[in-house]
């Protein structure tokens, strides 16, 4: 029977109440491919079974196969994408499919826009050793990306210089899954996992020479690493670090289901929407903190609503954003009739500039601002309602 019959005995049976739809989405799991002339057939129901969709190894194909594979499995996944591209293998690419994307460091291409990609809990953190150890890390980054994760980078802070790490401990700290990068000896997982309360996943890269192996010698000191919480992947695989590292922000929304799903930034660029508000209490009133997060990761305008007490609202465009352990921060500048007497409380006066930094805690600090630092000198405090607006 071919694939085509047996999918319509599937459909009549649903139909005739044969097979419940639990039943029917669990047998589609298992068949499901679409043949590419004589050379590939496309795995159409991987994301139904793993999570996430089938990749094209770019590496070892001709052009020509490619483009017939990337062409047919547009028509079924809003996601396309395909690793180890040479860029004079993309430009030949691009001749046949036009909209086709290239990251060079990564040497992926893809399909995809803001609209198509998937909204994913997590953030995944990619660190590396050495300079020459981020095009492995890119593709780690990237793939991340197009699977719909936030995916933050952290270059060059190898132990020959471990001030570079312990200066950014800050990241580590804020990390879902760390993907730590790194050639030559590959101590650097070790130091990290020591530091780290999540799963590390370590990378060993064929940066080096000599007793280096290709790869080798970093791949041993990994798997032979005294800190705990290491999985280890292949050399140079960046993509299968990313994927594990899904897998593993999968599994944590699958034993945790009421975790929110973050919720798509609103696809018109005219309108402002309401993402998130706090009370002056610091409780979230309306909307969700997360939907707010995902449109700030993404480089979202944000627009902020204070309801400064003892007078109106007033409403200002956010100029600089930023994330730090589960809290977003925005600084903006704006006019308020407002003045401070020695006590701190606020009072109508007349119209002044100040800066401003609101958080999603109802947090409110204003004060002359030092450009270049997220600093401020003369500042005062205060507890107010916030309501953050996206476009």
């Amino acid at each position: 029977m071919t694939q085509p019959e047996a999918l319509k005995v599937l459909l009549e049976a649903i139909s005739t109440g044969e097979v419940s739809p639990a039943v029917a989405l669990d047998k589609l799991k298992h068949f499901g491919f679409e043949p590419v002339g004589d050379f590939a057939k496309i795995d159409n129901h991987r994301s139904l079974r793993t999570g996430f969709p089938e990749v094209v190894w770019g590496q070892d194909k001709t052009p020509q196969q490619i483009i017939q594979i990337i062409k047919t499995m547009r028509a079924n996944h809003p996601v396309v994408m395909a690793t180890r591209i040479e860029r004079e293998v993309y430009q030949e690419l691009r001749e046949s499919i036009p909209d086709l994307q290239y990251y060079p460091v990564a040497k992926i291409c893809a399909i995809s826009s803001p609209e198509t990609l998937p909204n994913r809990i997590g953030k995944i953190t990619i660190l590396t050793a050495g300079t020459a150890d981020i095009p492995v890390a890119e593709e780690a980054a990237v793939t991340a990306e197009l699977c719909g994760f936030q995916a933050q980078r952290l270059w060059d802070v190898g132990v020959a210089g471990i001030h570079r790490l312990l200066s950014n401990r800050h990241v580590i700290d804020e990390a879902d899954v760390l993907i730590v990068v790194a050639g030559m000896e590959g101590a650097l997982p070790s130091v990290v996992a020591g530091m780290a309360d999540c799963p590390v996943i370590a990378v060993p890269t064929s940066v080096g020479y000599g007793a280096n192996f290709s790869g080798v010698s970093p791949l041993l000191t990994m798997l032979n690493s005294c800190a705990a919480g290491i999985g280890v992947v292949n050399i140079n695989n960046g993509f299968g670090a990313a994927i594990l590292a899904g897998q593993i922000l999968r599994a944590v929304q699958k034993v945790n289901p009421d975790v929110p799903v973050p919720a798509a930034i609103p696809e018109s660029k005219d309108k402002w929407t309401l993402a998130y508000g706090v009370s002056a209490e610091g409780r979230g009133i309306e909307g969700k903190l997360e939907t707010l997060m995902t449109a700030v990761r993404r480089g979202a305008e944000v627009r902020l609503a204070i309801d400064f007490p003892g007078s109106h609202e007033y409403i200002t465009e956010a100029q600089h954003l930023w994330i730090k352990k589960g809290v977003a921060f925005a600084q903006a500048s704006t006019q308020v009739n407002v003045e401070f007497n020695k006590t701190g409380l606020m009072f109508p006066k007349k119209i002044l500039s100040w800066t401003i930094l609101a958080s999603t805690q109802g947090d409110l600090e204003i004060a002359r601002w030092r450009p270049g630092k997220h600093k401020f000198k003369g500042r005062t405090s205060h507890k107010v309602a916030i309501r953050w607006f996206v476009r």
